[in-house]
């Protein structure tokens, strides 16, 4: 309905398209497959109480941030309980390709990912011990890597649109 209202009036034409892409792939980054050491599965009591529906007082998870809690900001994601299908999310836009999970890891992650800019405004107070790269900071602090890959994207490709008239 919304569609046939967006032709009508707006004379919208759209098609589909399938395009080969650069992406990156995010995979765990030693080979025995051991993590950094800011990344720790979902403590189990946690994830029991997120699996339950929330309910009552979320039980203590250690640190200062609740369990099933995050906080994402330009250059940290700190969680209690995220999958890696958000990280991927959270990553992508943040180095301008798209990201496909191929760690193989399941289930949610307790993280603390944070990194500088490159070049942090005056005054900033960014720690000096951060890495100023996402890519170095995924690889030592969550033991995962971004590499090159190639990958298909889904495209909506907007053919024609014109101004509506006034009613």
């Amino acid at each position: 309905m919304l569609q046939g209202l967006l032709a009508d009036r707006f004379k919208l034409r759209v098609h589909r398209e399938t395009k080969d892409v650069p992406t990156y792939a995010l995979i765990v980054a030693r080979r025995d497959g051991v993590p950094g050491p800011r990344l720790h599965p979902t403590p189990e009591e946690c994830s029991a109480w997120i699996a339950g529906g929330r309910r009552g007082a979320p039980p203590p998870v250690g640190g200062d941030l609740p369990c099933g809690r995050q906080v994402v900001s330009a250059f940290s994601f700190r969680s209690t309980a995220m999958p890696m299908s958000q990280l991927v999310n959270l990553l992508s836009p943040r180095v301008d390709r798209p990201v496909r999970d191929q760690t193989g890891l399941t289930g949610t992650f307790a993280l603390d990912l944070q990194w500088r800019p490159e070049e942090a405004p005056p005054g900033s107070s960014f720690a000096e011990s951060l890495p100023t790269s996402l890519f170095t900071a995924v690889q030592e602090q969550l033991g995962l890597k971004l590499e090159p890959a190639k990958g298909t994207l889904d495209l909506l490709v907007i053919d024609h649109v014109e101004r509506p008239a006034p009613d």
